[in-house]
């Protein structure tokens, strides 16, 4: 994303302000403008981040197959981009959606990607790597393979703890101390 104030940047942030304020059409309006925008300016990177934006407004208000559709279309994008980091995030998201849509072969590829770049990537965020630990636990957990997922909770946990996550350790401890 352009750091330098950029009309798109301008938009993305006004578009989160709406969803923070529970303005939902207003947010989602800013989002479409700041991707019309993006793609005017031909900036790859801005256009994948009001996709993703975009994206995770419409899952969270439940339409998960437009939500889909966007992170398909910012995948595309993220690879043409060879922006591993943002690709790692994109497929992470959309692995999430596979996954709640029960496309868990989908899911199970889109984890694996994210988490092989994850772990290789030196700059990667270790809490986009917690989160793809979490995302995998929740995968192995709803393809009933528990052994699996307590795995990945455990590790999920661990770098939680280390970030000072308290609500991502809550989580990860109660899934854990569940009778298996």
């Amino acid at each position: 994303m352009n750091t330098n104030g950029s009309a798109t940047l301008k938009l993305i942030e006004q578009a989160w302000a709406a969803r923070r304020s529970k303005d939902f059409l207003d947010a989602e309006a800013l989002l479409y403008r700041a991707i019309t925008l993006s793609r005017k300016e031909n900036s790859k990177h801005d256009l994948i981040h009001a996709l993703t934006k975009l994206g995770q407004l419409k899952k969270e208000r439940g339409d998960t197959k437009k939500a889909q559709l966007i992170y398909q279309e910012a995948e595309k994008i993220c690879r043409s981009a060879d922006n591993k980091l943002l690709l790692a995030k994109t497929i992470l998201h959309l692995g999430d959606i596979y996954l709640q849509n029960h496309q868990f072969e989908l899911s199970k590829t889109n984890y694996n990607e994210a988490l092989a770049i994850l772990e290789k990537e030196p700059q990667s965020d270790k809490l986009d790597l917690a989160n793809c630990y979490r995302s995998m636990a929740l995968f192995y957990l709803e393809t009933q393979q528990i052994e699996c997922s307590m795995t990945y909770w455990q590790k999920a946990s661990e770098i939680y703890q280390k970030c000072d996550i308290k609500a991502g350790v809550d989580e990860c401890n109660a899934y854990m101390n569940q009778p298996k």
